[in-house]
């Protein structure tokens, strides 16, 4: 797999689509694609990728939060 693009990204070796950081454990990147292809790289050290990779997951968790707050609704009417 390859280094984290300047926007924190990295080219799916499947379908050529942006990988983007979905989780980060124990140094490592969880990356997926819109066609759920995933993939692993080192975390960032440098500040700049990690404040990208920092607001990559931010607006994955408000977007989870968003949908199970309309999930939620859906189900009391």
């Amino acid at each position: 797999m390859s280094e984290l693009r300047d926007d924190a990204t990295v080219p799916c070796g499947s379908c050529a689509m942006p990988l983007i950081p979905m989780d980060e454990r124990d140094g490592t990147l969880l990356l997926e694609c819109a066609n759920r292809h995933t993939a692993t790289v080192p975390a960032p050290t440098d500040r700049l990728t990690r404040l990208l990779v920092d607001n990559w997951l931010a607006r994955r968790g408000a977007q989870l939060h968003a949908q199970r707050e309309r999930r939620a609704a859906e189900e009391e009417e």
